[in-house]
């Protein structure tokens, strides 16, 4: 298995085409999946596939399965994808997706940081967003912890009804 990136606790490889078990505990979980609209069908698994490798295909860059390293057992989703969140150029935005039963013990915060060491390390991308829900604490703990700070407010369609985030940011670190 060829892997892109590691940090401490995990490998990184890209989204493949058979990986629908792999996403299964993650993209099927309600509990994981609650602040995201809830759980996906087996359908709607093959969809974000689908939709993943096409957007990887066109932008260069994408999701990634994060990989326990001792146990090989996926412990989130994390990458970056091309979004337009003004009316400016589109924008790079960081996202990750932790099982839940992995919560609250820096995984999070594990992703975010290789997703933003690929971007500015990697891809010289001058700045990267997040899109956070106010409610969501962790995420925002996350962000924070990785630099990101709030810089500004926007609605998103969250399981079919508009939902107020908070958009946050990092900028490429200067050169020391």
């Amino acid at each position: 298995m060829t892997y892109e990136m590691e940090s401490a606790r995990m490998y990184f490889r890209r989204v493949q085409a058979d990986d629908i078990d792999t996403l299964a505990p993650i993209l099927r979980s309600e509990a994981t999946m609650q602040a995201l609209g809830g759980a996906l069908s087996y359908e709607q698994t093959l969809d974000w596939i689908v939709e993943a490798l096409h957007r990887r295909q066109q932008d260069g860059f994408g999701w990634f399965v994060a990989l326990d390293k001792p146990t090989g057992q996926p412990a989130a989703l994390c990458g970056l994808t091309l979004e337009a969140i003004t009316e400016e150029a589109p924008a790079l935005v960081v996202h990750c997706i932790v099982r839940h039963e992995l919560r609250n013990i820096g995984v999070g915060r594990e992703c975010v940081s290789v997703c933003l060491r690929d971007a500015f390390a990697h891809r010289n991308a001058p700045r990267v967003c997040a899109v956070i829900r106010p409610d969501n604490a962790a995420a925002l703990h996350v962000a924070a912890a990785c630099g990101m700070q709030p810089v500004g407010r926007l609605d998103r369609q969250v399981g079919g009804t508009s939902a107020p985030h908070l958009l946050c940011a990092a900028e490429q670190p200067a050169e020391a």
